[in-house]
């Protein structure tokens, strides 16, 4: 049996996609979403429009059952994941992790004896309701190239969710996706929906300036990227405003659809966030470097997190006050130096 391990709304378009095309699948979630979804479906919209219905357990030790896990969870929740998948996961099941974060492999064999598959996903989806999921991007996602088991099988198997392909240097696809990853800090301290958050012009230049901090850092640290997977993003919002409005228009998302990223949506659920994963991953890069516009970030985002725990009110910046705060702590040359930057 095939297993989603963490379905959330990435984890819940995969289930509901192989359910509908006749895999026999079973995702691992928390309740009220199990007995939800097990009575009335799961209900996938936006770039396609259907019902399923997936099997849903609570029950950790049902994985045993698994002979593919799909690991789709935060990565600041890949360790908790990775002792329970050690506890009750067969010796011969083999886990793929569809994650954000460049680490994941290494926290789970650190667990688990088990084949490790690393993927990383360019595509997106987020939950409405507890059994209603927005699927609104939906490019590609990639695999790592060591396999053991036959590749061909699990292409195919993945590929009827996402055209799924095996890129020549997996490593660069990763740390290309962590890049793309920066923008969620601004995005989570702004308060700023996903796509429709880009009309902002002062949210767009703090999105533009932690990614090319980030480029920059990578090149300092001989970390290959993939200009091909960034450049097209980093041209979006670039643009004009009007050609922005027009981008975000062509999208399979309308502003009663509301999207927060990952580490705003943990923010916004009481839950402490991923960017010590993300983020934080750069900053550590930066280190005897500098990499003041993230580190910035990042410790606000800290500062959220902390609140959270202590069950305290978050008060959000705008834009234009983030962007004022910015400037201010590490100087206009630099933040203008960072946007003329090219990759």
């Amino acid at each position: 049996m095939i297993g989603v391990f963490g379905a959330g709304a990435l984890g819940s378009v995969i289930v509901g996609k192989l359910t509908q095309k006749g895999h026999s699948i079973q995702a691992l979630a928390r309740e009220p979403s199990v007995e939800k979804i097990n009575e009335d479906g799961l209900k996938i919209i936006g770039l396609e429009n259907f019902r399923s219905n997936p099997k849903y357990t609570s029950k950790v030790k049902e994985i045993s059952d698994w002979k593919i896990v799909l690991l789709t969870v935060k990565p600041n929740q890949t360790e908790e994941s990775a002792k329970t998948m050690a506890k009750y996961l067969h010796p011969d099941a083999i886990i793929v992790s569809i994650q954000n974060g460049v680490r994941n492999k290494e926290i789970i064999s650190s667990y688990c004896d088990n084949e490790i598959i690393q993927g990383s996903a360019w595509w997106s989806a987020t939950q409405i309701t507890t059994n209603e999921i927005l699927w609104y991007t939906k490019t590609r996602q990639f695999l790592e190239s060591d396999l053991k088991m036959e590749q061909s099988s699990l292409i195919q198997l993945l590929s009827k969710v996402v055209p799924t392909e095996i890129p020549l240097d997996f490593e660069s696809v990763m740390w290309s996706k962590l890049i793309i990853n920066l923008l969620n800090v601004p995005h989570a301290l702004t308060n700023s929906p996903y796509l429709y958050g880009f009309k902002d012009p002062a949210l767009r230049t703090l999105v533009l300036a932690s990614i090319n901090e980030g480029i920059i850092k990578c090149q300092e640290n001989e970390i290959e990227i993939m200009p091909s997977l960034i450049e097209p993003f980093i041209e979006n919002i670039k643009q004009s405003q009007n050609e922005v409005i027009s981008w975000i228009s062509t999208q399979p998302i309308n502003e009663t659809m509301i999207h927060y990223v990952s580490t705003h949506k943990s923010i916004l659920d009481g839950k402490k966030s991923d960017i010590d994963y993300l983020t934080g991953e750069i900053v550590s890069l930066g280190k005897p470097h500098s990499t003041p516009i993230n580190s910035f970030l990042m410790d606000e985002a800290q500062k959220m997190d902390h609140l959270n725990e202590k069950k305290k009110r978050i008060e959000y910046y705008t834009p234009s006050s983030l962007l004022e705060k910015l400037e201010e702590k590490v100087g206009s040359d630099y933040l203008n130096d960072l946007l003329n930057h090219q990759l």
